[in-house]
């Protein structure tokens, strides 16, 4: 999962499409003999799902190419040996501007105190007061 999240950051680039990202995730899944969790459980047409600048997570790869300055989310979840990961990273096309950035960092920097936050018989909204504490800071 983390050699497949790291190629895809290291190919995300003006010009690349999300299908060729999703191609090249395919084969690393291969190389570690890993399918795609989507694929198998929910009859995914994809290896990972990638979605680019207001578009949900889960999005479909798509052919568009990428820009300078795009936000791209990638969701990995291969199935190996039996067990299921799960992870996720968002990155954007370089050269990003510094809002971009910002954005990226702020939500990186409230996910600390969310997932500290969840715990066995929280409510829920718990976890995201934990994390609008932080990005109000």
């Amino acid at each position: 999962m983390a050699e497949t999240l790291g190629t895809l950051k290291a190919a995300i680039r003006p010009g690349e499409t999300p299908a060729e990202l999703d191609a090249l995730a395919g084969s690393v899944f291969r190389r570690h003999g890993a399918q795609s969790a989507p694929r198998m459980t929910c009859h995914a047409p994809v290896n990972v799902f990638i979605s680019v600048n207001d578009h949900i997570v889960h999005g479909l790869p798509t052919q568009r190419p990428l820009t300078a300055g795009d936000v791209v989310s990638i969701d990995v979840t291969p199935f190996v040996d039996g067990s299921v990961a799960d992870a996720a990273v968002t990155v954007s096309v370089p050269p990003a501007s510094p809002a971009v950035m910002m954005l990226i960092e702020c939500t990186e920097t409230a996910f600390h105190p969310g997932m500290a936050a969840a715990k066995t018989g929280r409510p829920v909204h718990v976890i995201g007061q934990a994390a609008e504490n932080e990005v109000k800071r």
